[in-house]
């Protein structure tokens, strides 16, 4: 059986010069070496660690002039009245507790300065039956 690659010419068609390989790492070397290097233009070590202490003193200068801690009040004033309770019903905190947790000299306890049924609009005849209710009329009446 013969195939029609057998009638092919086995024969090159390019021809490479003699010697050409043998040749080729020098040419390469030499138009490497020939060839002028870019300029690099150097700033002095000083200029560039000034820049760099700059860029740290405005960034820290920035971000310490807008931060701002918030005091324990006004954190406690973005917290509803419902979370509060919520969290006191969660803790389940007794009188002790809370007694042990006020201070002595806290303006809480001073009632004396302060009249605590101010604002709340009831009549005498009501406040008078609490007071009978709670066994206290002897106290207050």
């Amino acid at each position: 059986m013969k195939y029609k690659l057998d009638d092919i010419n086995k024969k090159s068609g390019f021809k490479v010069p003699e010697g050409y390989f043998e040749d080729l790492p020098m040419k390469i070397q030499q138009r490497i070496g020939t060839e002028s290097t870019p300029q690099t233009i150097r700033l002095p070590s000083w200029s560039l660690a000034m820049a760099a202490s700059f860029i740290i003193i405005l960034t820290a200068v920035f971000i310490l002039k807008n931060t701002s801690t918030p005091t324990a009040e006004e954190l406690l004033a973005e917290v509803s009245q419902e979370e509060l309770v919520a969290y006191l019903d969660l803790i389940e905190l007794d009188e002790y507790d809370i007694a042990s947790a006020v201070d002595e000299n806290s303006e809480i306890l001073n009632f004396e300065e302060t009249d605590v049924l101010d604002g709340i609009d009831m009549d005498e005849g009501v406040i008078d039956d609490v007071l009978l209710e709670y066994d206290l009329a002897d106290e207050y009446l």
